[in-house]
């Protein structure tokens, strides 16, 4: 269970609401979505005491994200 985590995502759907947000802002769609899904990640991720793992996990993520065109 994932508890604090202040995204959409957690329920298994993509939050517009951010993706709204930064597009509002000025930032492309493409780039919004990646920085929602990082944000996701990232607060999950960052409760991994190794830092190592995280890196390895964040890294893994960005080259799935590349590899799906996001």
């Amino acid at each position: 269970e994932i508890v604090g985590a202040g995204h959409a995502s957690t329920t298994g759907r993509f939050d517009e609401e951010h993706l709204f947000y930064l597009m509002s802002r000025g930032i492309a769609e493409s780039d919004a979505r990646r920085l929602v899904i990082r944000g996701f990640f990232a607060e999950v991720i960052n409760e991994i005491p190794v830092e190592a793992i995280r890196d390895r996990l964040m890294k893994r993520i960005e080259d799935e994200l590349v590899r799906v065109g996001r």
